[in-house]
């Protein structure tokens, strides 16, 4: 479903929760993100050009329980979104499918490069986490774009950069950094579904905390006494 901004698309993220509607998955774009991939939309007319951000809603069952969770879908989100639009068939399904999976290859477009970023936090804070990403991106002069998973609050934050830019990859790791920071205090984590990994070695406490840092490494040195398992992976 298309909506005006984000402020909108937040207010119906939150609409469909209260509603109760069992949805299968919620995801969402953002503006920036809907600028780079909205030329492949696959369909058009869906998207009004007012629409500065879009809420996908996947809905499970037979056909007769899916038209009745349409119903109950645009009900909810009538106050703060556009005209809802339904695919139908398994064609306009599947394009819909192959143009989500696509908005990463079309923000990393933009520019040519991107830092991305996996952070999560409460359903009920991602309007924060959105704003909070966009004042990052603003301070190191990066552009933002987000996408992801609004049923969970799982988000892909994308810093945009020239490739071969020693200077723009600094600051945005710098700014990957603030938004990690950003995520633990809205009561999230710096990873919601790719993990700590080489790159955020260094934060594993800023997710763990101090106690939780305790028992990993008691863990870790109690499996792995001479440190054989992946060696100066984690910090």
């Amino acid at each position: 479903m298309p909506c005006a901004d984000a402020a909108a698309g937040c207010e119906a993220i939150a609409a469909l929760f209260a509603a109760g509607v069992q949805a299968a998955a919620i995801e969402l774009v953002d503006g920036g993100a809907l600028r780079a991939a909205r030329a492949a939309f696959p369909v058009p007319a869906a998207l009004p050009d007012g629409a500065g951000f879009l809420v996908v809603v996947e809905l499970d069952g037979a056909p007769a329980e899916v038209q009745r969770l349409v119903g109950e879908v645009r009900e909810a989100v009538a106050p703060a979104a556009m005209d809802p639009y339904a695919a139908t068939g398994a064609a306009e399904l599947e394009a819909l499918a192959r143009w989500r999976d696509g908005v990463s290859w079309a923000v990393t477009g933009v520019l040519g490069a991107k830092l991305s970023e996996d952070v999560v936090v409460p359903v009920d804070r991602i309007a924060g986490l959105l704003a909070a990403a966009e004042a990052i991106g603003g301070r190191h002069g990066l552009p933002v774009c987000t996408w992801g998973h609004a049923g969970d609050g799982n988000l892909h934050v994308s810093f945009l950069l020239h490739p071969g830019s020693d200077d723009a990859h600094g600051r945005a790791r710098l700014a990957g950094g603030e938004l990690h920071a950003e995520a633990v205090a809205l009561g999230g984590s710096i990873s919601g579904e790719h993990g700590i990994g080489h790159v955020k070695r260094d934060e594993l406490g800023l997710a763990l905390g101090p106690a939780g840092l305790r028992v990993h490494r008691a863990i870790k040195d109690a499996l792995d006494p001479k440190g054989l398992f992946n060696p100066g992976k984690k910090g």
